[in-house]
């Protein structure tokens, strides 16, 4: 049949496309010498001056794995009073690769020429007379047609695969982030006199990095690999470290095997999908770049081996991205098998990208183990809640009909968490930010936006936690048009010692004596472009007696138009002052009693067009309309405490007006019901 498998036809030849390289052979030699009683001089030369390569068919010999060749020559030479001898016996052993390859081949092959061979194996030894002439630097094919030389050509190239390949995780001491490369070489074929020799190295899209799931399962899945005879595996370190380890088997093409310290075993694999259960997975829209119609794929595996045959179950989870998906953030896959997910993979549609196939050409996946984007509150039941209750006297918002859009709201979480998101209960995700946070406390204040409340008669509103969301744990929302927590600010010697005892409102407020300046917004508008909407919310802590007349809470002005939320004259009360140019001047609004008493107060006020809205504490103070004139697109740079103001400002909420009087109850009711269960309203 020849020495190889007649598997060198046009179509392989033709994918033989890498680099073809000559294989050099080095040589070396070594000498002894002795003289004899007669006074003869006999060297004896056991070395060599140069190498060959044999190649032989393995039934020419009936060769088996295990077994070791033997060639072996004897040759002298007698010039003068000296006799030459030279010696050779060279010895391999046959692997089973070779067997099934179709070719053993013995590299290194000492010149001379080769008289004899002797087999040793399992059934005792046997010997063969070979007619073997090596001339150094040379490849023959020995088999049932004789020697012949041939010449050699090497590449980098494969072609055929495997079906499925599993390796032992305990057999070669791979750890959870250790990276794998396996080495082979495949024997091509003879060709018109030519051997043709394939060297490759083996990864798979992800390096096969290992993961702790994969570890732990005892078992790496190495899915389809090149058929061919693999030599070498390198076992990579996350700090660099390598260790190789050698090996000696044969991969054939359409088989599955798997691989331990002995070599390469045949078996049959049962595979079970399992696509059903009761978990709800929930992805971020945003850190995995998701688009509509994006296919989100999950999959996790379990295997045993039970003699030849390995046992995999794999779970798997799909979903198509919806438009809605994308509108809320976040998409959610149902009916999912329960347990821990280490593979995500996401085929991308080409939509805008324009490409003809319909698929974007990269197809992404993630370790799951490994990567920190993912939600780690894997499913519904690690998902823990919170409800937020609406507070007494806001009952009549639980009745209405309207849908909240946008609307800010702070709430405590557990110190525990780590970079926390929450999910409404339409599933659309909402991103937190975090107040200052006193690392003592067992709870951290976050504020987040609400892209859509609905309170259905409940009057509660519940929210689902996500642990590790997002990585950033520094969040700038944008939770108005503009929005100061002011978690940042610092207070002054003289503000601490009259206000060391008072309690701050949400996270820390700002507290300031008449000796402190008063402070400003820059490079900011309050009002729309055209000057006619725009929405305000403060809370502040006042007392009267402290403070002048007409002292400025908040104001925003420019060339004499704008708005000023004042002390009203010697009063505890405070007002709204509205000026337009062309409109009205120095219009009052909104007069609210007793509020500069040394307690915490919220005050907001919208301007819609002609018609203005104020709130003390969530009810309404007043709604009517008014000349707005030019409107007051001039007024900038708001500025706060003007006047020598004494005590506390928080939570300054800019909006743009267009909210509605029960979303401005809304918003202040959110607040309440979290800065009561503080007890700082005092």
């Amino acid at each position: 049949m020849g020495c190889f498998r007649n598997i060198f036809d046009a179509g392989r030849l033709a994918f033989a496309f890498a680099a073809v390289c000559v294989l050099a052979f080095f040589a070396g030699c070594s000498n002894t010498s002795s003289t004899d009683s007669a006074g003869i001089l006999i060297e004896t030369n056991t070395g060599n001056k140069g190498v060959a390569r044999i190649c032989v068919a393995p039934e020419l010999w009936d060769l088996s794995a295990g077994d070791t060749v033997s060639l072996a020559f004897a040759d002298c030479d007698t010039v003068g009073d000296t006799v030459f001898v030279y010696e050779s016996d060279y010895r391999k052993v046959v692997d089973s690769s070779a067997v099934l390859s179709g070719m053993f081949d013995m590299d290194s092959v000492p010149v001379g020429k080769y008289d004899s061979v002797t087999i040793y194996g399992l059934d005792g030894e046997r010997s063969y007379v070979v007619d073997v002439d090596v001339e150094d630097g040379e490849t023959y094919m020995v088999d049932v047609d004789g020697v012949k030389e041939i010449s050699v050509v090497e590449m980098s190239a494969w072609t055929g695969l495997s079906d499925f390949v599993y390796m032992s995780i305990s057999d070669f001491n791979i750890k959870t982030g250790d990276s794998l490369k396996l080495y082979g070489t495949e024997n091509w074929g003879v060709f018109e006199d030519t051997l043709v020799v394939s060297h490759f190295e083996y990864y798979d899209w992800t390096n096969l990095v290992m993961d702790s799931v994969t570890v732990a399962s005892g078992s790496a899945l190495l899915a389809f690999i090149p058929y061919g005879h693999y030599d070498s595996l390198l076992v990579t370190s996350p700090n660099g470290e390598t260790k190789k380890h050698k090996l000696s088997f044969y991969i054939e093409e359409g088989k599955s095997y798997y691989i331990d310290s002995d070599g390469a075993r045949p078996i049959a694999v049962d595979i079970t999908p399992v696509r059903e259960g009761d978990a709800q997975f929930y992805f971020f829209i945003e850190s995995f770049e998701m688009a509509e119609g994006d296919t989100l794929s999950m999959m996790r595996s379990e295997r045993e081996l039970n003699g030849d045959t390995l046992h995999e179950t794999n779970y798997f989870a799909t979903k198509v991205v919806s438009a809605e998906d994308v509108l809320k953030g976040v998409t959610k896959i149902e009916g999912v098998p329960g347990g821990f997910y280490n593979q995500l993979s996401i085929r991308r549609v080409s939509n805008e990208r324009g490409l003809s196939n319909g698929f974007k050409e990269d197809f992404r996946q993630w370790n799951l183990s490994e990567t920190p984007i993912f939600i780690s509150s894997s499913y519904v039941g690690n998902l823990d809640s919170v409800e937020v209750a609406l507070p007494e006297g806001f009952e009549d918002l639980a009745k209405t009909d309207e849908i909240f859009i946008d609307i800010p709201f702070p709430i405590f979480l557990p110190a525990s968490l780590d970079n926390p998101c929450l999910l409404d209960a339409e599933d659309n995700l909402i991103k937190l930010e975090a107040s200052e946070r006193d690392y003592y406390a067992d709870s951290v204040l976050y504020w987040g936006k609400a892209p859509a409340v609905k309170l259905s008669g409940t009057g509660k509103l519940k929210f689902r936690i996500i642990d590790k969301c997002v990585e950033d744990n520094n969040l700038q929302l944008q939770l108005g048009t503009y929005r100061n927590h002011f978690s940042d600010a610092e207070i002054s010697d003289s503000a601490y010692a009259r206000f060391k005892d008072k309690k701050d409102l949400l996270g820390r407020s700002r507290w300031v004596d008449s000796t402190d300046k008063w402070f400003y917004i820059p490079d900011f508008k309050p009002f729309s472009e055209d000057g006619y909407y725009m929405g305000l919310s403060i809370w502040f802590n006042i007392d009267s007696m402290q403070v002048g007349e007409y002292a400025q809470i908040i104001s925003a002005k420019k060339d004499s138009v704008g708005f000023t939320l004042q002390k009203r004259g010697t009063s505890g009360a405070v007002n709204l002052r509205l000026d337009t140019r062309t409109g009205v001047y120095n219009t009052v609004v909104g007069r609210a009693n007793g509020v500069l008493d040394g307690t915490w107060h919220n005050y907001s006020f919208k301007i819609h067009g002609d018609s203005v809205t104020t709130f003390i504490d969530g009810a309404l103070l007043e709604s009517r309309q008014f000349d707005a004139g030019e409107g007051f697109a001039a007024a900038f740079n708001p500025s706060i405490g003007y006047g020598g103001l004494r005590g506390g400002i928080d939570e300054v909420f800019f909006f743009d007006g267009t909210q509605s009087n029960n979303w401005m109850r809304l918003f202040y009711a959110l607040q309440y019901a979290v800065i009561r269960e503080e007890d700082v309203l005092l």
